[in-house]
């Protein structure tokens, strides 16, 4: 039986770097400045024809790969295929990729505890123990 690797969630920012080319954009994540990466993609040799890489939103979520995986499956019917070693290059306005990211952020959201339904559960069980053994006494 293989072991599972568990990934455990990555604070971190997600981000749209802008292009030079309207509608062009890269939909990525970092747990450093999204300016620094900008920066930093810039040089990389697959990235030089779409340079200079600005950074047009970034939002700070609790778990970044998964909602940058989430966000990529979103877009995936936009997604640039070149073989220059670039990827996560989108055919989108920035405002589209910015929904994208917003929806998968608020899908991997945890959801908050049902206090109501367990505060409604608890009065039902003490009101069966009140049955079962008369009035309880302080």
């Amino acid at each position: 039986m293989a072991l599972q690797r568990r990934r455990w969630p990555q604070p971190g920012q997600v981000y749209v770097l802008a292009t030079r080319h309207s509608g062009v954009v890269k939909v990525g994540h970092t747990t450093v400045c999204p300016h620094r990466r900008a920066a930093a993609l810039s040089r990389q040799p697959g990235y030089r024809g779409f340079a200079p890489l600005t950074v047009a939103w970034a939002v700070a979520v609790p778990d970044c790969r998964r909602v940058e995986r989430l966000a990529h499956r979103l877009l995936r019917r936009r997604r640039i295929r070149l073989h220059l070693g670039c990827r996560e290059m989108f055919r989108v306005d920035v405002a589209t990729a910015c929904r994208a990211i917003e929806t998968a952020a608020i899908a991997i959201r945890p959801k908050p505890p049902q206090w109501r339904r367990c505060w409604f559960a608890l009065a039902r069980a003490a009101a069966r123990l009140r049955r079962a053994f008369g009035r309880i006494r302080r």
